[in-house]
């Protein structure tokens, strides 16, 4: 299992509590007598859980830690030395963190651990940043800053973009719409003011230059006119213009088809906390009355989902979706699953107007910004898992048409795999358990 490319540490819990259940079933235990085996202890990387769990369990209190893993765990040396390790190494990561140093890539070799984490450590929940990364923001910053669906994309895992319709302006490249921070405004922006800053700092040379030498002759005032007019000179220079962000988004529409911009998940399922929104085009357009809707694309699937990655799983052999993907038609950008297309056009069991939306979090009255904006979502959908996501206007925008422009859109909040995820045609790896 500790080959098993996972996106969580959760995941892989999942996956192997599956198995040992498995095992006691077909050994015809009693469900309460199943207890995790200490042989499975090193292929999982428990340093991805809160600490309170592992130091509890370093000290053989093991309510939370059975409540995490679904099974009983019997206390022993051994699980309390893999706690120990846990918590080292969640102290290391720290401690890296806070000097600005990656975590080392060699800690783990390939032959102990293979994993696709999206977060660092292996953890399964993204918080929301507490401010958006805008100028010339450290790339670290900007990293830390991306949602989910840029993580998966990252990763090279599926994730649909699709539009109600298509602006001309909109890039080709669909995965623009998960840049936190547009990289070619911020790279024109850092290098327009380093063009102003040399500018200001010759006129500024200059005058100094010329108020040293009038200083020093007979006729002392020279210079300092000379710094008077250089002074004006420099105040009123203006820095060039920047280029706009990118324009992303949808054609004018009606109040009647309202547009939408709705981004599908195919390996990863979400419990939204909060989404990230930003204005798409020039000073002008702006959205201001919306709601973020989500739904699962398969309701019926999400009991094999938990058959598959629940705590009472049942499976040894697992197949899984390779990690690579070749350009669009591999990220899933402009090329929609088959079934959710079937279903858009009103093809099988459910039509695209028969699918249940659940409401994330409505506005009136708010025009969206163009340095972007985290909203958190309702309490009321708490504990949902969703893998489509959807942004709709239903309102008209700040000059009164129906284009519905957003060049960022993503979310943060708790994700797991899915059962597609690990029975996908994809990657040809399997590991017996």
């Amino acid at each position: 299992a500790r080959f098993v490319p996972v996106l969580c540490e959760m995941d892989r819990l999942r996956l192997l509590c599956g198995y040992v259940e498995r095992r006691g079933s077909q050994a015809k235990e009693s469900p309460n007598a199943v207890v995790f085996p200490n042989c499975l202890l090193s292929a999982v990387g428990w340093e991805a859980f809160p600490v309170d769990i592992l130091e509890a369990a370093s000290r053989d209190d093991l309510v939370l830690l059975a409540e995490l893993a679904g099974l009983q765990l019997r206390s022993s040396q051994a699980l309390r030395d893999t706690m120990f390790r846990a918590i080292a190494r969640r102290c290391q990561a720290l401690e890296l963190q806070l000097q600005g140093v990656r975590r080392p890539s060699q800690h783990f070799s390939r032959k102990e651990r293979v994993d696709m984490y999206l977060l660092p450590l292996g953890g399964d929940s993204l918080r929301a940043p507490l401010q958006l990364p805008h100028g010339s923001a450290p790339s670290s910053t900007i990293a830390g800053a991306a949602g989910l669906f840029a993580r998966l994309v990252g990763l090279g895992l599926s994730i649909t973009v699709q539009l109600s319709s298509v602006h001309s302006r909109t890039p080709r490249d669909k995965a623009r719409l998960f840049d936190v921070a547009d990289r070619a405004f911020t790279a024109a922006a850092g290098a327009a003011a380093a063009a102003w800053h040399l500018t200001v700092a010759g006129a500024v040379a200059a005058t100094s230059s010329a108020s040293g030498a009038g200083h020093g002759s007979a006729a002392g005032g020279v210079g300092i006119s000379n710094a008077s007019t250089s002074a004006h000179m420099v105040a009123g220079m203006q820095p060039p213009p920047l280029p706009p962000p990118i324009t992303f988004g949808t054609e004018d529409q009606s109040a009647e088809d309202a547009p939408w911009i709705e981004v599908f998940s195919k390996d990863c399922e979400i419990r939204p906390v909060a989404i990230g929104l930003r204005h798409g085009w020039y000073d002008s357009h702006y959205c201001r009355s919306f709601v973020l809707e989500a739904c699962h694309s398969a309701p019926l699937q999400l009991g094999l989902s938990a058959a598959l990655i629940g705590p009472t799983a049942a499976t040894a052999v697992v197949s899984l979706s390779a990690c690579g993907a070749e350009g669009d038609a591999g990220l899933g950008l402009g090329a929609p699953d088959t079934a959710l297309a079937a279903a858009a056009h009103g093809g099988g069991s459910t039509s695209w107007e028969e699918v249940r939306w659940t409401t994330l979090l409505s506005r009136t009255d708010h025009a969206l910004s163009s340095a972007g904006e985290v909203f958190s979502v309702d309490a009321g959908v708490d504990g949902a898992y969703f893998d489509r996501f959807r942004v709709r206007m239903t309102g008209w925008n700040s000059v009164g048409s129906w284009h519905l422009m957003v060049n960022w859109f993503d979310v943060y909040g708790h994700f797991r795999a899915k059962a597609s995820y690990f029975t996908g045609d994809g990657c040809r790896v399997e590991a017996t358990l």
